[in-house]
């Protein structure tokens, strides 16, 4: 990836000058500008069009949440970059909010200045044509339950699905099916073995016990089940599981979406 455009709003300046110190020293990014509050942000983008914005949603102004709905709703604006939130509000309808908006990628505060060098290469591979819908915007079809874009990384793709199915991005377990997803990906037998090696493994990478995984991700599909997203439930587990009966089991939900996520990264390979 050569000269990907970035910019970064946020109201605190130690924030924005650590970021913009990380970004200046890869040759990967290309830092177009920073904004300390919501309508400089707005003007970054009209005026230097980012593949990426890294954004706040506390700002002076007008908040972060209003410069994605602008970007998405002004036809003077020619490119829609795509949004890594990054943000210390911990609260689920607001994430869902971003999401809706057109968030890519959803980073809580205080995080790693190298992850989130990450992840704006990952997400800014390939720029968001303006005013179209979402990958984040509810979903009827298992095509767009598993949708991919070339530009794309597989985690990303994997974060969106489970979004479109109704895990909240604010809780353990929606790490944590990330993982086990990507594991089970690169190694199908995982789910063979999902309490001795599958659990242990997770656990181990983010230093807590298999019980609590095991909990967390079985606390995140109650969650998708209670939400009522029957339709893109349905078209992930079609007739496998009554959706709207009885909830899958952990290893039935990971190895569905496993296995449809597979396919769909496997196109591009």
């Amino acid at each position: 990836m050569n000269g990907l455009n970035v910019a970064i709003a946020d109201h605190n300046d130690q924030i924005r000058a650590a970021l913009a110190s990380q970004m200046q020293s890869d040759s990967e990014l290309h830092l177009v500008g920073t904004a300390k509050d919501g309508f400089e942000a707005y003007n970054l983008i009209k005026q230097k069009e980012p593949d990426v914005m890294v954004i706040d949603l506390v700002m002076p102004r007008f908040d972060g949440l209003s410069v994605l709905d602008r970007a998405k709703s002004d036809a003077s604006i020619t490119k829609v970059p795509k949004f890594l939130v990054l943000t210390s509000i911990n609260n689920e309808r607001i994430i869902n909010d971003a999401f809706n908006l057109g968030a890519s990628y959803f980073m809580l505060k205080p995080c790693d200045s190298q992850m989130v060098i990450k992840r704006i290469k990952q997400i800014g591979s390939k720029a968001t044509p303006a005013h179209t819908t979402s990958l984040a915007a509810p979903m009827t079809a298992a095509t767009a339950a598993v949708a991919n874009d070339s530009g794309e990384s597989l985690e990303l793709r994997v974060s969106q699905a489970l979004h479109q199915m109704g895990v909240p991005a604010n809780i353990k377990g929606y790490r944590y099916l990330i993982t086990a997803i990507e594991l089970c990906i690169g190694d199908m037998d995982m789910l063979g073995s999902v309490t001795k090696q599958l659990y242990p493994t997770i656990a181990k990478r983010y230093d807590t016990t298999p019980s609590r995984v095991e909990r967390a991700i079985r606390h995140s599909i109650e969650v998708a089940w209670n939400r009522g997203q029957i339709d893109v439930l349905d078209a992930v587990f079609g007739y496998t599981i009554n959706t709207r009966k009885g909830k899958p089991t952990n290893s039935e939900f990971i190895a569905m979406l496993s296995d449809k996520l597979r396919m769909s990264h496997s196109l591009l390979d």
